[in-house]
C-alpha cells in the first residue's frame, strides 16, 4: 500500500492538485454558496483526467517496466486499480477541502444549508473523478502512449463541458450537475443530476473493465 501511495501519489503530483483547486478558488468568481460545486465539478474532472492518466505510464517513464512486466496479470491489475483508487481517493479529498477555499470571497446564501451543498458536490464530485480518471487512465494504456490518451480524454471533456455535451439527455450527461444549475437561485435542492453521475460510474467501470483486459492481454510497450 504505501509503495503504490509513493507511486500514485508523488509528491509534486499532491502539490500541483492541492494548488489547482486553491488556484480555481482565486480565479473563479462566485456570487452564492450554492454556486461553488457548479464551479468546480468540470474542472475537478479536468483535474482527475490528467492526474490518473499515467498510472501504469510511471513503469516505463521511472524505468521500471521490465521488473513490472515479469509480475502475473492478476497482480499487475489489482496493484494498477489500487494506485487509480488511491488517486480517486486523494483527488476527492483534495476537491471536499477546496471547496471551503471559495469561502473566502463571502458568498450569499440563497436559504440551503451548506453542509447539504458540500455533500451534493461530493457526490458530483466522485461521478466526474471516477469517470474522467478512468478514462485517460484507459486510453493511455490503450494507445501505449500518454499524450495520445491525454490529448482524446481532454477532447472528450471539452466536448461534454460544452454546448454539444448539453444537448445530451440528462441521465447520461455527466456534467448535468452544473447544466441545471442545482440548488441555485432560489430553486432548491434538485437530485435528477444524480442519474448522470450513476452513469458516468457506469461507463467508468466498463473502462476499467475493458482497460483490465488490455492489461492482462497485452504487454504494454510505450510509444
Amino acid at each position: 500500500m504505501k509503495y503504490n501511495v509513493k507511486i500514485g501519489i508523488p509528491f509534486y503530483k499532491a502539490v500541483y492538485s492541492i494548488l489547482f483547486v486553491i488556484v480555481l478558488a482565486l480565479v473563479r468568481g462566485i456570487t452564492y454558496v450554492e454556486e461553488i460545486g457548479v464551479a468546480m465539478d468540470a474542472n475537478i474532472a479536468l483535474l482527475a483526467l490528467v492526474f490518473c492518466a499515467d498510472g501504469y505510464y510511471q513503469e516505463f517513464s521511472e524505468g521500471r517496466w521490465e521488473v513490472f512486466s515479469l509480475c502475473p496479470s492478476k497482480r499487475k491489475w489489482r496493484t494498477l486499480l489500487q494506485r487509480f483508487f488511491l488517486q480517486v481517493i486523494w483527488i476527492l479529498i483534495v476537491a471536499m477541502a477546496g471547496y471551503f477555499v471559495f469561502y473566502w470571497q463571502r458568498p450569499g446564501n440563497l436559504g440551503d444549508s451548506d453542509w447539504l451543498l458540500w455533500l451534493q458536490f461530493g457526490i458530483a464530485a466522485a461521478g466526474s473523478i471516477f469517470f474522467f480518471g478512468s478514462l485517460s487512465f484507459t486510453l493511455v494504456n490503450l494507445f501505449h502512449n500518454l499524450w495520445a490518451g491525454l490529448g482524446i480524454s481532454v477532447i472528450i471533456w471539452s466536448l461534454l463541458n460544452s454546448t454539444t455535451g448539453q444537448k445530451l439527455p440528462e441521465a447520461l450527461y455527466v456534467f448535468a450537475y452544473g447544466k441545471k444549475g442545482v440548488g441555485m437561485m432560489g430553486e432548491g435542492f434538485n437530485w435528477t443530476w444524480i442519474l448522470g453521475k450513476i452513469s458516468a460510474m457506469a461507463f467508468g467501470s466498463l473502462l476499467l473493465f475493458f482497460g483490465k483486459k488490455k492489461v492482462k492481454e497485452t504487454l504494454w510497450t510505450p510509444r
